[in-house]
């Protein structure tokens, strides 16, 4: 091989491993087992450094879920060796700062309440991806997607860095008009966010069936959830023909975390930041 070849050669595997270096980092076992985020770090909303931000200093009413999850999220994606642009925020606020004081500056940047917590703020995760060179924000709504483990899983293998919003909600049925009216009502309670930390294969014996790992910010816990389809159970019968009623919140795209009697865990929305 002549001297301009192995230059070319050799030019081209440094670009390669550059470009590698700055994409998200996703570790996918050789076994097929599942692919996560290694270089997610796993915070703690509940963390005493922010008790100033706690509604009377009561960590058990701590509602930072949604800066801590973004911190984390973002965190990887600064960790992966993806530089922010220099006039960026990401670059300026919150690269050099400790962990615990990003969440607090996220929670600035959020709006965050320490009573009522982050409602639109929830917007600035996603639009960190103008923070960065080659990539994109995705929202994932309920409304028109159905967000369960098979999605998970496309945005995990995809190089996205997910949070995922479920609301807190009250499911409350009454039956009428002699037995033929059932109707089941959902009332959102508040939320809660996640960081969703990988994908992986659930050891059930159910093939190509899967499992989403996810870091939970409240007290800093590793969780692995499956999402479930919540039933309709809103129905009225007449004439011997019984008719489904759409009261569920998302209708056939309702997918729950856990559905504990009345309480429901229905997930609302993913947020992403993916490398094109």
């Amino acid at each position: 091989m002549n001297s301009s070849r192995l230059s070319w050669v050799l030019a081209m595997a440094l670009s390669s491993l550059m470009s590698k270096a700055h994409a998200t980092m996703v570790h996918c076992s050789p076994s097929g087992t599942g692919c996560f985020h290694a270089e997610m770090p796993l915070l703690n909303q509940n963390d005493p450094a922010f008790t100033d931000l706690f509604e009377n200093g009561d960590p058990s009413k701590s509602v930072l879920c949604v800066p801590t999850s973004a911190t984390m999220a973002l965190g990887t994606i600064t960790a992966s060796a993806n530089q922010a642009k220099s006039n960026s925020w990401s670059a300026q606020t919150f690269s050099p700062l400790a962990q615990t004081e990003r969440v607090r500056a996220m929670a600035k940047l959020m709006g965050t309440d320490s009573k009522n917590g982050t409602s639109l703020g929830i917007e600035q995760y996603p639009l960190r991806s103008f923070d960065f060179s080659g990539f994109k924000m995705i929202h994932d709504q309920s409304w028109y997607r159905t967000i369960d483990d098979t999605l998970i899983q496309k945005r995990v293998e995809g190089s996205a860095v997910t949070i995922l919003n479920y609301g807190h909600y009250e499911e409350s049925c009454s039956t009428s008009l002699g037995g033929t009216l059932n109707l089941c009502i959902y009332k959102r309670q508040g939320g809660h966010e996640l960081a969703v930390n990988g994908t992986l294969v659930d050891d059930s014996g159910v093939p190509n069936q899967r499992v989403t790992r996810i870091y939970d910010p409240w007290y800093a816990r590793i969780n692995t959830i499956s999402f479930q389809e919540v039933p309709n159970r809103s129905t009225l019968t007449l004439f011997g023909k019984t008719i489904d009623i759409p009261t569920r919140p998302y209708l056939g795209n309702t997918r729950a975390l856990a559905i504990h009697g009345s309480s429901v865990k229905i997930v609302d929305r993913l947020d992403s930041l993916e490398t094109h």
